[in-house]
């Protein structure tokens, strides 16, 4: 059985860095906007953004470039090591 892991709060990669630029620019050039962007949250958002706002960068970046995430430094060091003693 495969297990997956999904890093929702930034422990092996740094998700609000990424997604936090990703959503500025969601902000400015989609939406026009020129909201502040709340990188605290799992997706890093405008709370300014309606529902359909969000669902949009939802689905149309977050969605699918999730696997982009760059791994922090050593990360592949440490998940091989934690493998090794099970």
């Amino acid at each position: 059985m495969k297990k997956i892991a999904i890093d929702i709060d930034n422990t092996i990669c740094n998700t609000s860095d990424f997604f936090g630029k990703l959503a500025v620019a969601y902000d400015r050039e989609v939406l026009h906007k020129n909201s502040k962007i709340n990188f605290d949250k799992v997706v890093p958002r405008s709370d300014d953004w309606t529902r359909e706002e969000l669902s949009g960068f939802v689905e149309n970046i977050f969605n699918k470039l999730s696997m982009d995430i760059p791994v922090k430094d050593d990360v592949c060091m440490y998940v091989c090591m934690l493998k090794e003693i099970g």
